[in-house]
């Protein structure tokens, strides 16, 4: 499947069918998933000048805790180098935070940037993921996919699409 509208994300690379449904309602069309700040703030579990925090809609397997921490501003390809100092300390309270709220025992703070193809990210929208595994199986975060991987990707999107 050709992967559509690459400034605001990668459809072919959703892991489930509900969310590759919802990446064709926003990526599909154009839209970016993450710029919604008023359908953001209706999830949020904390918001501050830069950043809103919410469940992941997708969590990975594996985790106890999957949040995800969602810069304001939308910038091409998970651009790190146009987020101001205070939004970085900003990221750290809001972290901080969420790691007490949630009697987190341990895990991991993931933000991938840059070229899409050196993080293998699905949306392009800086944003940081607070992952706490349940320890019931592996839990990771990926950042570069095998020409393997990215073909049983392309499979498994193609099971997504022919369902009916």
């Amino acid at each position: 499947m050709p992967e559509e509208n690459e400034r605001l994300g990668t459809i072919g690379r959703a892991r489930t069918p509900e969310q590759f449904k919802a990446m064709q309602e926003t990526v599909g069309k154009g839209k970016c998933p993450f710029c919604d700040y008023e359908t953001l703030r209706k999830t949020a579990i904390k918001e501050g000048e830069f950043w809103i925090m919410k469940s992941n809609d997708f969590p990975y397997k594996h985790h106890r805790s999957h949040l995800v921490i969602v810069y304001k501003r939308h910038s091409k390809d998970n651009d790190i180098m146009a987020v101001p100092p205070e939004a970085w300390a900003e990221l750290g309270k809001i972290f901080k935070w969420a790691v007490k709220k949630f009697r987190m025992k341990g895990g991991g703070l993931v933000m991938r940037f840059g070229d899409p193809e050196h993080n293998a990210s699905t949306i392009r929208h800086l944003h940081a993921h607070i992952q706490e595994p349940d320890l019931t199986g592996p839990a990771k975060a990926t950042f570069a996919k095998s020409e393997e991987k990215k073909a049983q990707d392309a499979k498994r999107i193609k099971g997504f699409v022919d369902k009916p």
